[in-house]
C-alpha cells in the first residue's frame, strides 16, 4: 500500500467516524439538570444566574426547584429567570417524578446556602434540598454543588469568626465524602488547591499552541477531584475513555463557562 493509498483510507475511516458521531449526536438526548436554588442570598443571586445561563447555553436542559428559603428569590427575579432561562422548567418537589431521576444527568446546587449545607452534613430532611440530596444519593445519581458567598475564601476575610468557618469547612468536608462534587464556575473559578473549599486542578500551559492531556495524565489525576481545563486544551480520545472509565468530573471553562460532566 502506498502513502498515497493510506492518505485516502486514512480520511475515509476519520469521514466515516465523524458520520457516526454526528449520527450519536442527533440521537442522544439533551442531557437534563435537577437544579435546587436554595438560600435567600439576593446579591449573590445574579452569579448564579449566570451560571445557570451558560449552562442552558451550553445545552443542559434544566430543571428548577426553588426551596422554601429561595422562594422569595424566585418569586422578586421571575422576569430575569424566564428570559435568560427560556426552556427551562420551574418545578414544585411534589412535581418530581421517577422519570426526573432517571433522565437526569445530575444533581446541582449552585450557591449551596449554609443552612442547606449543615443540614445535609447533619443528616436531616426537613427541606426540599437535603431531601434531593439524599434521593439522589439512593439513586447513585452525580451531585454537584457550588459554594455560596459566605464560604468563598476570598469573601471571607475576617468578617466571620474562625470557628464558624472551621465549621463551615467541616460541613463541606462530610458533603464530599458521601459523595458530593464542590466545583467552581468561572464567575469565581479563582481558589486553588490550596483553599480549604474547593480543588479545581488546572493542567499546565504550554507557551505555544494547545494544551494536549493524555490519557497518563489522567491516570495519575485524583478521580475524587474535578479536573478542570481550559477552553483551548485538547483531550485525547484515549484520554476521555480514561476520564469516562474513572468516573473524573471534567469541568471546561469556554468563555461562558458551561461545565461538562462525564459520567
Amino acid at each position: 500500500m502506498n502513502s498515497q493509498t493510506l492518505s485516502l483510507l486514512i480520511d475515509h475511516i476519520i469521514a466515516e467516524i465523524m458520520v457516526a458521531r454526528s449520527r450519536q449526536a442527533i440521537a442522544s438526548p439533551r442531557p437534563s439538570l435537577l437544579v435546587a436554588i436554595t438560600g435567600d442570598d439576593a446579591a449573590g443571586f445574579p452569579a448564579t444566574l449566570r451560571y445557570l445561563t451558560a449552562l442552558e447555553r451550553g445545552g443542559y436542559a434544566l430543571h428548577l426547584l426553588f426551596s422554601h428559603s429561595a422562594q422569595r428569590l424566585g418569586a422578586t427575579w421571575a422576569g430575569e429567570i424566564s428570559h435568560a432561562l427560556p426552556q427551562a422548567r420551574q418545578l414544585a418537589e411534589t412535581d418530581i417524578e421517577p422519570a426526573h431521576w432517571q433522565n437526569s444527568d445530575a444533581l446541582l446546587l449552585p450557591a449551596l446556602s449554609s443552612n442547606s449545607l449543615a443540614k445535609i452534613a447533619l443528616g436531616i430532611r426537613d427541606n426540599p434540598a437535603s431531601r434531593l440530596v439524599f434521593q439522589a444519593l439512593a439513586q447513585n445519581l452525580r451531585i454537584m454543588a457550588t459554594l455560596n458567598r459566605e464560604c468563598e475564601p476570598a469573601r471571607q476575610g475576617n468578617a466571620l469568626p474562625a470557628a464558624y468557618l472551621a465549621q463551615l469547612r467541616r460541613y463541606v468536608d462530610t458533603l464530599q465524602r458521601i459523595g458530593i462534587h464542590f466545583i467552581t464556575p468561572r464567575a469565581s473559578a479563582c481558589a486553588t488547591v490550596n483553599r480549604p473549599f474547593s480543588h479545581p486542578v488546572a493542567p499546565p500551559r504550554s507557551g505555544r499552541g494547545k494544551r494536549l492531556i493524555t490519557q497518563r495524565e489522567v491516570r495519575l489525576h485524583d478521580a475524587r477531584q474535578a479536573l478542570y481545563v481550559e477552553a483551548d486544551v485538547l483531550i485525547t480520545p484515549a484520554a476521555r475513555d480514561e476520564i469516562a472509565s474513572r468516573k473524573i468530573t471534567l469541568i471546561t471553562h469556554p468563555q461562558e463557562a458551561a461545565c461538562i460532566w462525564q459520567r
